[in-house]
């Protein structure tokens, strides 16, 4: 029996390999899931200073750091993107484009104002379809950069898709795009009865109670 030993020992010291490494990357799992968690939090709060550090800096290791560092880069291009959606979002110019002023400024031909139109919608429907590409299962695995084993791919999916699916924003900006669609019917028949409107006082009036009746009714697809 005594022959036998060393393949008790060896039994002994695979096991303790194994525990060891299991225990290693339940460990290295939950400081990656504590540490998105806390980039989850940081990009709630629009705490874009130590965001940024957070983003930058890879706490795990083996392939986890992999994980991590693809959820990060990820998340990194995903924030930026929505900044710039919510930069567009409230810009005021949108909300002055039916105003006294804007008549006054740049009509009766508003070439300004649409083009600002047109480049604005553009601009907006690109942002919508970049958010919703975002929110892809096969965008998120572009990240990924190295080949990983089924598990840590499905863990990486696991932390990606889903944290961030809030369809809100593409609501807010299918919001914005019709007010810019009705702007623009509202100009274009300004533009269209140039010869039949003044200003005076403030206000817009035209030259027949038919034409002021339709140009109230397209100013309440604004409310």
């Amino acid at each position: 029996m005594k022959k036998y030993w060393w393949i008790l020992v060896l039994f002994v010291l695979v096991l303790g390999g194994v525990a060891y490494l299991v225990f290693s990357d339940l460990n290295e799992e939950k400081k990656l899931i504590e540490e998105m968690n806390q980039v989850y939090e940081l990009m709630d709060a629009n705490n874009q200073a130590e965001l940024e550090q957070k983003l930058n800096n890879i706490v795990t290791s083996g392939d986890y750091a992999i994980v991590e560092k693809a959820a990060k880069n990820y998340v990194k291009d995903f924030y930026n993107l929505i900044i710039s959606i919510i930069d567009e979002l409230d810009n005021e110019k949108i909300t002055t484009l039916i105003t006294y002023k804007n008549y006054q400024e740049d009509g009766p031909n508003f070439s300004s104002t649409k083009t600002y139109i047109n480049t604005t919608k553009s601009k907006l429907e690109n942002y919508k379809n970049l958010y919703k590409e975002f929110l892809t299962e096969e965008k998120a695995k572009s990240y990924l950069k190295e080949e990983l084993d089924s598990y840590y791919q499905e863990f990486y999916i696991e932390q990606i898709i889903g944290k961030e699916n809030d369809e809100t924003i593409i609501a807010d900006i299918d919001n914005i795009i019709e007010i810019l669609n009705n702007s623009k019917v509202i100009i274009d028949f300004l533009v269209n009865y140039q010869d039949n409107w003044y200003l005076e006082d403030n206000y817009i009036y035209f030259t027949s109670e038919e034409l002021t009746n339709q140009y109230d009714n397209l100013l309440n697809t604004l409310l």
